[in-house]
C-alpha cells in the first residue's frame, strides 16, 4: 500500500503544522501546505461570501460495533444550491445573497452517482445502482433520497454561514459508496488515469439475498444484504477491492463478447477458497484479483505459507490435502497471487505504486492475449529484468501429480481439469 494512500486525511489531521509537500500534494502549487491541499482533488471552498456548509457521514459496521466515516465525492442538492463533498465529507455551497439564509430546516437530497477526481486530471464516474442499472436515488422506484436537517446561521470572519447539522446515512448504499471511492481514488493514484471505461459500478440488488459478491464484466453484483454477508469492515473492503480488480482486468482484456466467451470457456462462476487446483485461466483470473486486493488494501501480505495444501469449495471436485509446491503456481489462485505480488515488487524497484502501475500496463498493452500466469509474466518481463521470476519456457501442460490425457489432466481423487494449451 502506498505510504501516501491516506495523504489528504493525514494532512488534514496535522494542519496547520503539516509542511510535507509530498504528503499534501501542494495542489495549488504555492510551495506550502494549506487548507486547499488537504483535499487536493476537490474544488476549493470559496474564501469569501455567504455559504451553506454541512457534512455527510455513513455508518460503517464492523462486526458488533459501528462508527461513522465521511462520504467523499458525494453529490448533494438543496433548495439553496448543489455541491459535492470533499475528502472530509464536507460540502460548501456559495450563496448569492446572505439574506436568503436563516435558521431552520433544510432538505438535503442525494443520489449515488458522481465523479471521483484524481491526479493528472483523472476522473472516474462512480455509481451504486439497482437491478435496472439506475443509480440509487435516481430510479423510478427510489427517486429523491433526502434528509431534513437543521441549519443555524452564524458569522465567521465577517461572512454569513448557514451551518447544517451533520447528515448521517445508515444504508448499504452509503457504505458501498464509501469503499467505492477508496477503490477509485487508489486506482487513479497508481495509474494516473481514469479506471477502464471511465467508470466503476456496483449493483446493489433490491430483492436478492444471500448471493456471493461477483464481477459481471463491467460491474460488481452485490446482494441486498451485502452488509450482513460481510459484517467485518476489513473483509468488506477487501471484497470490493477484489471484485473491482476483476472489472479492471476484464475490461483491459477485451470487449463484452470476448468476456462472454471467456466466461463460458473458463467457467468464472465457481466456488473457490484459494488453494484449489483449477485451469490456468481461472487461476489467473482469481489470482489477479487476489493480488490487487492484497497489494492495495492488505499491506501487500502474501496469502500462502510453507505448509499449504489443497482444499475443496462446496461441490467443486478436487483433491483435498494435497501438498502444494512452487510448481503448482500456475494452477492455484493463492500461489499465483503471491507470485504476482513478487513480480510487482520486483518491477517497482522499491516503489509499490510504480510496480502496480507496470502490472496494469502489462495488461493494457496485451489486450486479449493474457489468460495465464506464464502469458502475463512473458508480457511484463519482455523488456525488463524480473528478478528471475519469469521463465523462458512455459510450464508443463498439467499440474504436478496430474496425468496428461491429451485434452485434459487427471489427478488424485479422480479430479480432471481441461487443458488450457493444446
Amino acid at each position: 500500500m502506498s505510504p501516501y494512500r491516506f495523504a489528504p486525511l493525514l494532512c488534514l489531521a496535522l494542519a496547520p503544522a503539516c509542511d510535507d509537500l509530498q504528503l499534501c500534494g501542494d495542489s495549488d502549487g504555492d510551495g506550502s501546505c494549506d487548507a486547499y491541499d488537504t483535499c487536493p482533488y476537490h474544488p476549493a471552498a470559496p474564501d469569501t461570501g455567504p455559504i451553506v456548509r454541512g457534512t455527510v457521514t455513513c455508518v460503517s459496521p464492523d462486526g458488533t460495533t459501528s462508527d461513522t466515516r465521511p462520504l467523499t465525492s458525494f453529490p448533494i442538492h438543496t433548495q439553496l444550491g448543489e455541491g459535492v463533498t470533499d475528502c472530509t465529507g464536507t460540502f460548501t455551497l456559495p450563496v448569492d445573497d446572505a439574506a436568503t439564509l436563516s435558521d431552520g430546516p433544510v432538505e438535503v437530497g442525494f443520489a449515488y452517482q458522481g465523479d471521483v477526481h484524481g491526479p493528472a486530471g483523472s476522473v472516474t464516474e462512480l455509481r451504486v445502482m439497482d437491478d435496472l442499472h439506475e443509480a440509487w436515488g435516481t430510479g423510478a422506484f427510489h427517486f429523491g433520497f433526502s434528509q431534513t436537517v437543521q441549519g443555524t446561521v452564524a458569522t465567521e470572519d465577517g461572512r454569513t454561514v448557514l451551518q447544517l447539522d451533520p447528515l448521517l446515512i445508515d444504508t448499504s448504499e452509503c457504505e458501498i459508496w464509501r469503499v467505492g471511492t477508496e477503490v477509485v481514488e487508489d486506482y487513479q493514484e497508481v495509474r494516473r488515469i481514469a479506471m477502464p471505461g471511465g467508470k466503476l459500478e456496483f449493483m446493489r440488488r433490491a430483492g436478492v439475498f444471500g448471493t456471493s459478491p461477483y464481477a459481471f464484466y463491467s460491474y460488481v453484483d452485490l446482494a441486498s444484504n451485502f452488509l450482513d454477508l460481510r459484517p467485518e469492515r476489513a473483509r468488506r473492503e477487501r471484497t470490493l477491492f477484489h471484485e473491482s480488480a476483476h472489472v479492471v482486468r476484464d475490461l483491459d482484456d477485451g470487449d463484452a463478447s470476448h468476456w462472454d466467451g471467456d466466461n463460458v470457456n473458463y467457467r468464472y462462476a465457481r466456488c473457490h477458497r484459494g488453494t484449489e487446483i483449477f485451469e490456468e485461466p481461472y487461476a489467473f483470473h482469481e489470482g489477479w484479483a487476489d493480488y490487487w486486493a492484497q497489494a492495495r488494501r492488505n499491506g501487500r501480505a502474501h496469502l500462502t505459507g510453507p505448509t499449504t495444501v489443497t482444499s475443496r469449495c462446496d461441490s467443486e471436485a478436487g483433491p483435498v490435502g494435497l501438498a502444494l509446491t512452487p510448481d503448482h503456481v500456475d494452477w492455484v489462485e493463492h500461489l499465483l497471487a503471491d507470485r504476482l505480488l513478487d513480480l510487482a515488487d520486483c518491477v517497482g524497484e522499491g516503489d509499490p505504486d510504480l510496480g502496480d502501475r507496470r502490472m496494469l500496463q502489462a495488461l493494457e498493452d496485451n489486450r486479449g492475449l493474457v489468460h495465464s500466469l506464464f502469458e502475463f509474466e512473458s508480457a511484463l518481463c519482455a523488456d525488463r529484468e524480473c528478478c528471475g521470476l519469469d521463465r523462458a519456457e512455459p510450464p508443463a501442460k498439467c499440474p504436478p501429480d496430474y496425468h496428461d490425457d491429451g485434452l485434459s489432466c487427471s489427478g488424485p481423487d479422480g479430479h480432471v481439469i481441461r487443458h488450457y494449451r493444446g
